[in-house]
């Protein structure tokens, strides 16, 4: 039998068969590639953005897995509860010439109960879920979140408490902050982890140190750091180009040795320091000597911060001098004392400029203002 065309009928049948399995293979070829490039149903990130957070993801999972082993919270949270019993009532523990107050320990403690960082409506779940809506915020925008995370001086260092011994392969001290970074890598948040770099610093002399002994504050050993750790990231990881300003032409860095008096904590918990301490400051200047930091609201880079942030700036040593000298460009900066947590956003919303021109926001605070329940979203574009 032969049909209008002249061909056999049955050779006509398997063409179409044929044709019509290759068609559906070709169709399930496609819907493959696009599921596993994100495009369908819009259910993945990036596959940029998804490298970066599994790379992210795998050394914190290690680094989670070394400080469990270690026992080290259990080391901590038990020294500081006899610190505690053994000084009821008094405003400050001296450690031999270490000072911490209760709300340091009660902070690490916080984050290393199961049940408080799991609960729902607790403090580090909402953190992590006002960070989340952030990050969806700005990235609909097309703008980059970067959450820089200070560890504190027990998550760093708590080897000044009774009986501790901080285990050099476990970087850092606190398991629960670890698990909080990892959990915020894995929803696609870039949210950068200090404790590494820290860790290798401990150790240095005593004017390097990272934290000072009589306040809660980060040494300009510190800032240093936590710039350099920032500035890799933004250039390396997200890959923003480095900016057109050049050493020793429009800035130099110099570094000098200073007495430094530290400024009293608000509130005075901690002691008033009674002399200055040396420092070494890497001041980021202009060639005339005056500080290089200005402000610049065409910036791509937005650095949100607290007093950590502005710490040093009369030195020109602060961490935005610092950056602003790493990544060879002037930053927009938005940045006040005890105003991490939501004063910083609601000046972005009173901008009312939906970060237009930024490509960056870098959102600077250190941890106990996640356990002092102080990180609730702001709304930061209201609908029109």
């Amino acid at each position: 039998m032969w049909n209008r065309f002249g061909t056999p009928l049955v050779s006509a049948t398997r063409r179409f068969w044929h044709n019509r399995i290759m068609f559906m293979r070709f169709l399930m070829a496609c819907f493959g590639l696009a599921l596993s490039s994100g495009l369908v149903l819009g259910c993945s990130p990036p596959p940029q953005k998804e490298t970066k957070s599994r790379r992210a993801c795998t050394a914190l999972e290690q680094r989670l897995s070394a400080l469990e082993h270690s026992k080290i919270a259990e080391q901590v949270v038990q020294a500081g509860e006899q610190v505690l019993a053994e000084n009821p009532g008094q405003q400050w523990i001296d450690l031999d010439g270490w000072a911490v107050v209760d709300l340091e320990i009660l902070h690490y403690a916080h984050w290393n109960d199961p049940e408080r960082f799991a609960a729902e409506d607790g403090a580090i779940q909402t953190a992590l879920a006002t960070i989340r809506g952030y990050d969806q915020a700005l990235d609909e925008r097309d703008v980059q979140l970067v959450v820089v995370l200070i560890p504190a001086r027990l998550d760093t260092d708590p080897s000044h408490l009774p009986g501790v011994n901080l285990p050099p392969e476990v970087q850092s001290a606190n398991p629960g902050l670890v698990r909080f970074l990892l959990e915020l890598n894995r929803s696609g948040v870039d949210a950068l982890d200090l404790g590494p770099a820290f860790s290798k610093a401990l150790g240095a002399k005593a004017e390097d140190e990272l934290y000072f002994g009589y306040d809660r504050h980060w040494t300009p050993r510190a800032v240093s750091i936590a710039a350099d750790v920032v500035r890799e990231h933004i250039r390396d990881v997200i890959g923003l180009e480095q900016g057109q300003e050049k050493e020793n032409s429009d800035f130099v860095v110099k570094r000098e040795r200073a007495d430094y008096l530290i400024p009293p904590a608000m509130p005075v918990l901690l002691p008033i320091a009674e002399k200055p301490l040396p420092l070494r400051f890497d001041r980021v200047l202009k060639l005339d000597g005056t500080p290089a930091l200005e402000q610049d609201r065409e910036s791509p880079v937005l650095v949100l911060g607290d007093s950590f942030t502005c710490y040093y700036r009369d030195e020109a040593c602060d961490f935005a001098s610092q950056l602003q000298a790493g990544l060879a460009r002037k930053l927009d900066t938005i940045a006040m004392r005890a105003a991490a947590s939501r004063t910083v956003w609601k000046n972005v919303r009173r901008r009312k400029d939906d970060l237009a021109g930024k490509q960056v926001v870098v959102w600077l605070f250190e941890t106990s203002l996640i356990t002092a329940n102080t990180i609730k979203p702001v709304t930061l574009f209201p609908k029109k």
